[in-house]
């Protein structure tokens, strides 16, 4: 089992449920893609819905080698954390093209957490400039 800091395991139901509401509202046809998306994946809606969980304390933040995935990053007493859903949770694909996964039901046990940092003084060193 995963520990959490107490405001994010307080806020776990939450988080959850974004990326399940954004999950649910994905419409991907197979030859036209999502009006909005196209063959995008949808890490980056989840990740601004999480974010705004926690207001100013919060950064999304991405990558693009290969995979091109979006997380976030959050500020809290106990020092900067990551929260992500992996995109194989929902989603298969790699780069700028993705396939939604059928009938996903996302979980706590889905939401990964980790101190990248155990200074929240340092949070300005992981929002993208």
């Amino acid at each position: 089992m995963m520990r959490y800091p107490p405001e994010i395991k307080e806020l776990l139901p939450q988080i959850v449920a974004v990326a399940q509401a954004e999950y649910d509202q994905w419409e991907q046809d197979p030859e036209e893609g999502d009006p909005e998306l196209g063959f995008g994946g949808i890490c980056d809606l989840i990740a601004d819905g999480i974010a705004g969980l926690f207001d100013e304390a919060a950064t999304v933040n991405s990558e693009g080698m290969g995979v091109n995935h979006t997380w976030v990053v959050i500020k809290l007493p106990s020092g900067v954390w990551n929260i992500d859903i992996p995109p194989s949770t929902y989603e298969s694909g790699a780069g700028y093209t993705w396939t939604k996964k059928r009938d996903v039901v996302i979980s706590p046990e889905d939401v990964i957490v980790e101190l990248i940092d155990p200074n929240p003084d340092n949070f300005d060193q992981y929002v993208p400039a």
